[in-house]
């Protein structure tokens, strides 16, 4: 006799027929390590949406604006001039030259070689002119603004002007002195090449230099 057959006692139920096994459902994928799992974000809109109504499309500028047109901004560096050569004006080449001929004049006598250096060190608004340079208006101008001294006048026209770029010249065919002699015509502030050892100008004589510290 079967089981099914069998009479069923009272409280019991009657067997439930063989149901088929359930598929398994994979379980959750766990989010990665460190990073916690993101909630409430839409996913992403794929292709090409729609501007909303009264927006340009993107990249595009709004109604009624002209494009600026590009100006490309200056990128070479400007030369820096020392504090005390601000509002000054460089002398011109003709003008050195003819004070230099003035000058070279004077040299041909030992007296007037050695007053240069002497005229170059007077105080106020003569100073740093030799006789050259006080009838073309111009004179030598230091470039931490202090006075020029009969010291600096010997360093700067004998020492390295005369025995450096003249007297070993020399041995050289001359043409160290007339490369400081031609220096001016590219250089942007007219230095010579012994101007720039010692760190000198040739200015316009339109104000008088800075006092001598007491």
């Amino acid at each position: 006799m079967n089981e099914s057959d069998q009479p069923q006692q009272p409280g019991q139920f009657p067997p439930s027929p063989e149901q088929p096994p359930q598929p398994q459902q994979p379980p959750p994928q766990q989010p990665a390590q460190g990073y916690p799992p993101q909630q409430g974000y839409p996913p992403p809109q794929q292709g090409y949406q729609q501007p909303p109504q009264g927006y340009p499309p993107q990249g595009y500028p709004p109604q009624g604006y002209a494009p600026q047109p590009y100006a490309p901004q200056p990128w070479a560096l400007q030369p820096m001039l020392p504090a005390a050569l601000v509002g000054k004006q460089f002398a011109d080449y003709g003008q050195r030259v003819a004070a230099y001929l003035i000058d070279f004049v004077m040299t041909i006598t030992l007296i007037g070689y050695h007053a240069n250096f002497i005229l170059m060190g007077r105080s106020g608004e003569r100073n740093g002119q030799t006789l050259g340079k006080q009838v073309l208006n111009i004179r030598v101008f230091r470039e931490d603004g202090q006075p020029v001294t009969i010291g600096f006048a010997l360093l700067r026209d004998f020492v390295v002007r005369f025995l450096l770029f003249g007297f070993i010249g020399i041995f050289l065919i001359g043409l160290p002195g007339l490369v400081d002699l031609l220096w001016p015509l590219w250089d942007e502030r007219n230095q010579t090449l012994h101007d720039k050892i010692v760190s000198s100008y040739v200015i316009k004589a339109d104000t008088p230099p800075m006092a001598a510290p007491a």
